[in-house]
C-alpha cells in the first residue's frame, strides 16, 4: 500500500490527464455506471486528476446520473492531449463491438431497423464503413484505439472488459484488434472467456483477468446513501413493498414469444414468497428496450399481485431497487453484478446473454442457479433462496479484493512515462 500511495503522490504532482471512454452516451445501466465508478476509484486512492469523458457522440445524460460526453472524434483532434496522458477504455463488451452495432444502438427505432435492413443488403463490412465515417473517427472498431494514432505520446488501458464474440469478427478486424492491443499498456478482461478468446489471436501483451469494475459499488453507495440519491417514486415503491420484493428485468428479446411462460413463473414465486414483483428495465436504449418487456408482462400478471414497472430509469434508482429486493432475476449483467455487490441472490437468465453466463461462470458461487429456460424460473429462485448470506458476502468481498488488485496495478501504470 506504501507503495501505491508513493505512486499517487507522483501523479498528483505531475496533474496527469486521464480520458475515460466508453458508451456513456446511451442509456443503459452499465455504460453510465463505469465513468462514476472509476471516478469514485480514483478519488479512493486519493488520486487527483483531470477526467474527461468520451462517448460515440456527443451527450449529456446527467438526468439519469450519467457523465456529459465528448464526441470520440475530438480525441483524435484534440492536439492539445498532454504527453503521457492516460486513455482508459473503462468498460464494457468492447473488443467485438463493431461500427454498426454501436451505431446501431444510438439510432431510434426506425432508424434502427433501416441500419439492419442495410446490414442485410449491402453486408456488415460496407454499413461498418458507413457507421465510421458518419461518426468521423478513423479507428477500424469504435473500442480500438492505438497510441500510434495519436499526436502526443499517450498510453491506453483496458479496464475489465469484455469480448465473448471476439472470434466471430472479421479477419481484418482480429488483426486491428491484435495490432491495438500489443500497443496498449496495460489490459484486463473481465472473463474467461473473453481471456481465453485472446489467447487463440496470440495478443503480443499481458493479459489479466478481472472482475467488472462495477462490483465495488457498494463501496461507495451504501443502501442508506442510495436512498438519498432516488426519485420520490423509488421510494415509493420501496415503502408499498415493504414486506419483500423481488426484480425481474429482461430485454425485449428474450422475452419475446414467452410473456405467457414467464408472467406465471413470477406470480408463482409472488404467491409461494408472498413478495411483491418489480419488473425494472435496466436497458432501455434500441436494442435493449427492457421498458417494453416489462409492460407487457405487466399486462399478463393478474391484479391481486402486487406489480409494479418501475420506469423512472435512473443509475442510483436501479441500484436503490436492486440493492433492497430479495431476489433479482434477468439477463443484464450488471443486474446481477449490482446484486452481487449488495449481497442480493440473483438468477441470471443466459439463454441468450454469453456475456452474463461468462462472467457468473468465471466469478459467481457455484450454488447460485444459472436459468436457461423461463419455465424453470421458479425453481431457479427457489435455489437462489437457498445461498447462505455468508456464501454471498464471501463472493462479493472476494470479487471486490480481486477488482483492487486490479485497479493497483492500473494506478502503476499510470505512473509510468
Amino acid at each position: 500500500m506504501a507503495y501505491i500511495s508513493s505512486i499517487v503522490a507522483s501523479m498528483n504532482h505531475m496533474k496527469e490527464r486521464v480520458i475515460l471512454v466508453g458508451a456513456f452516451d446511451r442509456l443503459n445501466f452499465g455504460d453510465l455506471l463505469f465513468p462514476i465508478i472509476f471516478e469514485k476509484m480514483l478519488k479512493h486512492y486519493n488520486f487527483q486528476a483531470k477526467i474527461d469523458y468520451f462517448g460515440v457522440i456527443e451527450s449529456n445524460l446527467s438526468t439519469y446520473g450519467g457523465k456529459a460526453t465528448r464526441p470520440l472524434k475530438d480525441l483524435f483532434n484534440d492536439d492539445k492531449l498532454p504527453d503521457h496522458s492516460t486513455i482508459v477504455l473503462v468498460g464494457g463488451e468492447m473488443l467485438a463491438a463493431t461500427w454498426t452495432t454501436i451505431f446501431r444502438y444510438l439510432l431510434p427505432k426506425y432508424g434502427e431497423i433501416t441500419l439492419r435492413f442495410l446490414q442485410k443488403l449491402l453486408g456488415s463490412n460496407t454499413t461498418d464503413e458507413i457507421s465510421r465515417q458518419i461518426v468521423g473517427v478513423r479507428n477500424d472498431l469504435p473500442w480500438l484505439l492505438c497510441p500510434s494514432s495519436f499526436s502526443s505520446n499517450v498510453k491506453v488501458v483496458y479496464n475489465s472488459v469484455g469480448g465473448v464474440d471476439i472470434l466471430r469478427l472479421s479477419r481484418k478486424h482480429k488483426e486491428s484488434l491484435k495490432s491495438a492491443l500489443s500497443e496498449a499498456r496495460f489490459i484486463s478482461v473481465r472473463d474467461s472467456i473473453t481471456k481465453h478468446n485472446l489467447d487463440q489471436l496470440d495478443i503480443d501483451n499481458e493479459i489479466c483477468i478481472s472482475p467488472d469494475s462495477a462490483i465495488v459499488m457498494s463501496r461507495f453507495f451504501p443502501k442508506r446513501l442510495l436512498l438519498s440519491l432516488v426519485h420520490d417514486k423509488t421510494l415509493s415503491i420501496i415503502e408499498e413493498l415493504h414486506k419483500g420484493y423481488f426484480c425481474f428485468q429482461s430485454n425485449m428479446y428474450s422475452v419475446k414469444g414467452k410473456e405467457k411462460v414467464i408472467a406465471d413463473q413470477l406470480m408463482k414465486i409472488a404467491k409461494e414468497y408472498g413478495m411483491g414483483i418489480v419488473l425494472l428495465p435496466i436497458g432501455i436504449a434500441t436494442g435493449h428496450e427492457d421498458q417494453i418487456a416489462a409492460k407487457k408482462l405487466k399486462a399478463l400478471i393478474h391484479n391481486n399481485y402486487a406489480a409494479i414497472v418501475a420506469d423512472n430509469f435512473g443509475v442510483y434508482d436501479i441500484m436503490a431497487l436492486i440493492s433492497c429486493c430479495k431476489c433479482f432475476v434477468g439477463t443484464s449483467l450488471h443486474g446481477a453484478i449490482t446484486a452481487v455487490s449488495y449481497d442480493i441472490p440473483r438468477v441470471g437468465l443466459t439463454a441468450k446473454v454469453k456475456k452474463l453466463a461468462a462472467f457468473c461462470s468465471t466469478w459467481d458461487d457455484a450454488e447460485m442457479p444459472l436459468c436457461n429456460s423461463v419455465d424453470r424460473l421458479f425453481l431457479s429462485v427457489e435455489k437462489a433462496q437457498s445461498v447462505t448470506q455468508a456464501s454471498l458476502a464471501a463472493v462479493r468481498n472476494r470479487l471486490i479484493f480481486e477488482y483492487d488488485l486490479t485497479f493497483q496495478k492500473i494506478l502503476s501504470t499510470l505512473s509510468m512515462l
